[in-house]
This record gives C-alpha cells, structure tokens and sequence, in this order.
C-alpha cells in the first residue's frame, strides 16, 4: 500500500497569498519551505500553475503513441491480408490523417500544460506554431481525401 499527497505551494502577488496544488499525487516529499517556480496570470493571479512536470499531459500523450502505433501495425497486417478489399474507403490513408490530426492537437495541447491559457500556449511556441498547424492541416487533407467520393 502506498500513501501519495498532493503538494500545496503559496505564492505572494502584490502583498496577497495565494495558493497552487499539484494535480497528481506523489510518494515524494519535497523538503518543507522548498521552492517551486509558478507561473500566474497577471490579470487573475489566482490563475496559476506549477512549471514543470505539474500534470501527466506527458504520460497520457506518450501511451496514445503507443498505441496508435500498435493499432498501425494492426491495420497493416489486416491491409496485408486483404481484409480491407472490398471497403472503398482508403483505411491506411485515413489512419494516417487521423494520426497527423492528432499529433498536431497534441503538441499545442502538451504546451498549453506549462502556460496558464491556451492563447498564451499558441504565442509561446512563436514562428514554431507552424509545425503544429501543419500537422493539424495536413491530417485534415488527407482525412478529407480519403472519405470524399473521388477515392471510391
């Protein structure tokens, strides 16, 4: 049995307290008065999160990897097989776009864990944005051409 806690950091703005959780529950007990950098809204500096590994964005995305990559291996053994002959729809083509879809959602998703708004996650990346969005793009072109009428 195991005893996890979830780790409570205080932070001043302005003379004002105020107060970020963890997300996650650790066996790890940093040493009290420990410091922890934070990242706040100046706006609303109630709004805030811990930098570093303060969510598990990280593990849920690496597990989807693997296992989009088995259901890959998957469906290329099925193709190899011909059990996807008679449908007229481009399975790979589609598995494909779908994959790329999601890795571009993911990268922005995976930044907007270590900044406070989703706005702030988009300027961060700066010129870089651009991979994301054309993973994002190019996963929707080949979904659309694989489901449109010209394929079958």
């Amino acid at each position: 049995m195991y005893t996890t806690y979830e780790l409570i950091y205080t932070y001043e703005v302005k003379g004002k307290n105020y107060t970020v959780s963890t997300n996650y529950g650790t066996n790890n007990i940093p040493d009290e008065n420990s410091i922890r950098k934070v990242k706040y809204d100046s706006n609303n500096p109630s709004k805030s999160i811990l930098v570093g590994t303060n969510n598990s964005n990280f593990l849920i995305y690496f597990g989807i990897f693997f296992t989009l990559s088995s259901i890959a291996f998957i469906l290329g053994g099925l193709y190899t097989k011909g059990v996807f002959d008679k449908i007229k729809i481009n399975i790979m083509g589609l598995y494909l776009g779908f994959c790329f879809f999601l890795i571009g959602i993911g990268i922005i998703l995976l930044q907007n864990g270590t900044t406070t708004s989703l706005l702030e996650a988009i300027n961060s990346f700066g010129i870089w944005i651009i991979i994301p969005i054309l993973f994002i793009i190019v996963g929707l072109v080949q979904i659309i051409r694989c489901l449109s009428k010209q394929n079958q």
